[in-house]
């Protein structure tokens, strides 16, 4: 079967993430974060991409790129190839490391561009690290490091003060009221859902997420709700159990702490 072509941003950005395969983990200590990153940095300017947030997981790594889609699969494809050569000579192991097709999901708004900066950093959270464990908080807030911080900068506020003090609080402040739900967040039409839908899951229809392996169907279901979907809204539109979408991802947070950092 061919592949399903990837859907173009019409302003060139892109929550991107990858994976290891069969949630291999992707780092095991700070050198292998360490050689990552400085072949992001070694792949970033000649690839022609900037790298506007990144954090690194255990098992995974989320980036936000600003790029024609022909650069960014450039950029990822000298990574993933160079990484992987690294990390099989480090620990004596053969085949693929990466998981397939590397996950992008086009951005179209400012809403779902603040969705994706804030969900970014703060996946550290979800293992009890801070926000700054291993994401590009630092390099944000200090113009320097693996990051194009002042083109991200630029995309919150053209005025740098205000635009870190934006990018600070969308980080940081919590969205979950007193009784611990989470608060009111931005809605998303189920237009533009549905839109989001068949990007991330390369389909003609919202229904045929049902279709997808269990893998992909996962992977795209917890790409919908980093692009600011809720669980009700995903079910409705795809038809999908809600129990289904509610779990995507929730084995993964519940892994123990030393196994993910």
């Amino acid at each position: 079967m061919p592949r399903v072509a990837r859907q173009q941003s019409s302003v060139d950005l892109y929550h991107i993430s990858v994976r290891g395969i069969n949630q291999v983990q992707l780092f095991y200590d700070d050198e292998d974060r360490e050689e990552f990153l400085r072949r992001v940095w070694q792949y970033r300017d000649s690839s022609n991409v900037k790298v506007l947030s990144w954090c690194l997981m255990a098992s995974h790594v989320h980036f936000l790129m600003e790029a024609k889609v022909k650069d960014a699969s450039m950029f990822m494809k000298r990574l993933q190839q160079s990484y992987s050569h690294y990390y099989n000579a480090k620990y004596d192991r053969t085949g693929y490391l990466f998981q397939g097709r590397y996950y992008s999901v086009p951005i179209e708004s400012e809403g779902q561009l603040l969705t994706v900066i804030r969900y970014i950093h703060r996946n550290p959270l979800e293992v009890g690290e801070s926000v700054s464990s291993w994401t590009s908080y630092d390099d944000i807030l200090g113009a320097s490091g693996y990051t194009n911080s002042i083109e991200l900068l630029q995309l919150i506020d053209s005025n740098p003060s205000r635009a870190e003090r934006s990018f600070t609080r969308l980080v940081l402040e919590d969205n979950r009221s007193e009784s611990g739900k989470v608060g009111p967040r931005r809605h998303v039409a189920d237009e533009d859902a549905a839109q989001i839908i068949m990007k991330v899951a390369g389909t003609q229809t919202c229904q045929a997420v049902c279709d997808l392996s269990k893998a992909d169907r996962k992977e795209a279901l917890k790409q919908m709700k980093a692009a600011g979907l809720t669980v009700r809204q995903i079910s409705r539109l795809t038809g999908l159990n809600r129990g289904v979408v509610q779990r995507a991802g929730a084995e993964e947070d519940a892994t123990p702490r030393h196994l993910r950092h």
